[in-house]
């Protein structure tokens, strides 16, 4: 019975510690509808799809040999580039801001969208 009182209360002091983290007063925007309002500028770049190409079918990540492939091809592009990362100066590197330049890691997605599993868009009815 003991233990039940103790796993009672450090749940509770668990839960009201991370109460004590809300912003006090804090209410989410909402939409005319009363959905959370998500309105803003929004970052889609990335070098994933959003639909997934056919050729994957239900395969959610690339291969080791396809990331080699995609890094490649990435190294390629950035040296033929008028303004690849490396590049020192403002002028130089203007655009780099419109390029995805995170680290290609071993686990790359082959879309983002990932239910249906085909990773496709359906069909509008």
């Amino acid at each position: 019975m003991k233990k039940i009182i103790s796993l009672i209360l450090i749940a509770l002091s668990y839960s009201l510690s991370l109460s004590s983290f809300a912003a006090d007063g804090y209410v989410v925007p909402r939409t005319e509808w009363g959905q959370p309002d998500l309105q803003g500028v929004w970052n889609f770049s990335s070098n994933t799809p959003m639909q997934r190409p056919e050729r994957f079918g239900e395969r959610q990540f690339l291969t080791a040999e396809e990331v080699a492939e995609a890094q490649t091809r990435r190294a390629a592009a950035d040296a033929n580039s008028d303004a690849a990362v490396p590049v020192g100066g403002v002028d130089a590197s203007y655009n780099d801001f419109w390029v995805e330049s995170a680290g290609i890691g071993e686990h790359m997605r082959t879309s983002h969208i990932i239910y249906p599993l085909d990773g496709r868009i359906p069909e509008l009815l």
